[in-house]
């Protein structure tokens, strides 16, 4: 596939991920229909091994997205995700750290922005476009955002409940 036609599958992937999100909440009244971008204070993204992904919270070890609300979490992902690689610091009473990553074909991932409307964080991404299966590694990727304001991370058409346990 050349560079021309990877280029235009990740757009074409990117406009069906945001229409994919306008339509989720198209329910909303329109008092309640104020999406914000939220700020990305860091991002990291690689490989996470096929083998470790029970280490991520309960619940979300089979779908595309979660989040990691804890200093343990973090720690448990992290030495897996980046072993080796100094632990970020992270205020996990004002901040969480979201993550998604590959589930049919393994592709390279990259977080463009994170949407919050009506308390339902919104990941969109961008994956690289292959048919390579997932084997040993799935291609990962995790963003510390503010905590403020959400109550649930979108994970497809999943929302997974924000817990106040942190």
């Amino acid at each position: 596939m050349t560079f021309a036609q990877r280029l235009i599958s990740c757009l074409v992937l990117m406009c069906a991920t945001l229409t994919f999100a306008q339509c989720t909440h198209a329910q909303l009244p329109a008092e309640e229909h104020t999406p914000i971008d939220l700020p990305i204070l860091a991002q990291w993204s690689g490989n996470y091994p096929v083998t470790h992904l029970d280490q991520l919270p309960e619940g979300q070890t089979t779908g595309q997205a979660g989040y990691l609300g804890s200093p343990a979490q973090f720690l448990r992902v992290w030495s897996t995700f980046k072993p080796g690689e100094e632990v970020p610091q992270i205020n996990f009473d004002a901040n969480l750290v979201i993550f998604t990553r590959n589930i049919g074909f393994y592709n390279r991932i990259n977080i463009l922005k994170i949407t919050l409307n009506d308390g339902v964080a919104d990941i969109i991404a961008m994956e690289t476009r292959s048919a390579q299966p997932i084997e040993d590694n799935v291609a990962m990727a995790m963003a510390t955002i503010p905590r403020k304001g959400i109550k649930y991370i979108l994970a497809g058409q999943e929302p997974i409940p924000l817990s106040n346990d942190h």
